[in-house]
């Protein structure tokens, strides 16, 4: 008689990455899907990124009562673009 010997696994973190399907990758089903939180990071130019965080920003402090930040703005624009294109 075959004895059954289980093994007990506690916080692993399974990181994943795929492509679309095409070039010999096939399609993941939605079963595997299911597993997984999905993340999707577009490829942006600079600009594009500089437009986008400017009009957050400026909708921000647009709100917020203290002028003194906006002198700010633009550093903290370019700051957050070149972070984004390191990470």
């Amino acid at each position: 008689m075959k004895k059954l010997f289980f093994k007990y696994i506690k916080d692993v973190s399974f990181v994943a990455a795929c492509g679309p399907p095409s070039g010999g990758r096939n399609p993941v089903t939605p079963r595997l899907f299911r597993h997984f939180n999905m993340i999707w990071v577009p490829q942006l130019s600079g600009t594009s990124m500089q437009r986008i965080f400017a009009s957050i920003l400026s909708g921000f402090l647009s709100l917020n009562a203290d002028a003194g930040l906006s002198i700010f703005a633009d550093q903290l624009i370019t700051a957050s673009v070149d972070l984004y294109k390191t990470t």
